[in-house]
């Protein structure tokens, strides 16, 4: 049994991938959307936020021999609970990590708070586009400059009223976005600054690149956290070769 913390596209991609060749696996979300786009039928499946010791109990329990981080590469503690996990329980800890797409012409910010400093101190209009989880990082920023793009479902929404964003204020979308969708957003909403997480090609970065170029707008980038992983790997083919070489099929 492997177990996956699965977060983004790549992770569908990969179950399905191993599925195919036999591996037997538990996959594990954070929200129950992110469970129902999974063939429930061929592979166990949870979904709901742990903390460490929520996970290690239910890693013991199902008899992992092999943990999968599949997670999003700003999902720094789900990663940093799970090396934690592996060297408890003396299994395997493999990270997928996704190539990443840097510009050079970006502004680079280390933390949520520094680029929510950048955004008060520009005292211009943004566009967030790094998921409702940071949102109160950008408290002190005027509501009337930001525009925020989020996931469309009820814990979500819930939770940027909450925070005291308007309708206007809020596109409710599930991406990734073309660059044509990106370039049309900053143009509508006379965006200035469009603030991001390196997420990669597969994670639509490269199209909020070439959109901010088209549009002269400055894209606000927010640096991957920095990691010790055990293992890692950037490609199907090491990924593969890691599994069959440390875990048995069909246990």
């Amino acid at each position: 049994m492997i177990f996956v913390a699965a977060g983004t596209e790549d992770a569908r991609f990969f179950v399905e991938k191993l599925i195919k060749k036999k591996f037997k696996l538990y996959v594990s979300t954070f929200s129950q959307y992110g469970a129902t786009l999974y063939n429930m039928e061929k592979t166990n499946i949870r979904f709901g936020k742990m903390d460490l010791e929520e996970m290690h109990s239910f890693i013991k329990e199902i008899g992992a021999k092999c943990i999968l981080d599949l997670s999003h590469p700003y999902a720094e503690v789900v990663s940093i609970n799970l090396i934690e996990i592996s060297k408890r329980l003396n299994i395997p800890y493999l990270r997928y990590e996704r190539p990443s797409y840097v510009w050079k012409d970006a502004v680079w910010m280390s933390s949520y708070k520094e680029a929510s400093d950048y955004l008060v101190n520009s005292n211009k209009k943004a566009l967030l586009t790094i998921g409702s989880k940071e949102l109160e990082s950008f408290q002190n920023v005027p509501k009337e400059n930001l525009i925020i793009r989020v996931l469309p479902t009820e814990s979500v929404l819930g939770k940027v009223e909450k925070l005291g964003y308007l309708p206007k204020q809020i596109i409710a979308m599930q991406g990734p976005f073309s660059k044509k969708f990106n370039k049309l957003v900053l143009e509508e909403k006379n965006i200035d600054i469009l603030v991001t997480k390196e997420s990669g090609k597969v994670g639509g970065f490269k199209e909020k690149v070439e959109a901010c170029i088209e549009t002269n707008t400055i894209l606000l980038c927010i640096k991957r956290p920095t990691i010790d992983y055990p293992f890692i790997v950037d490609n199907e083919a090491d990924l593969i070769k890691f599994l069959e070489s440390r875990v048995k099929k069909y246990v």
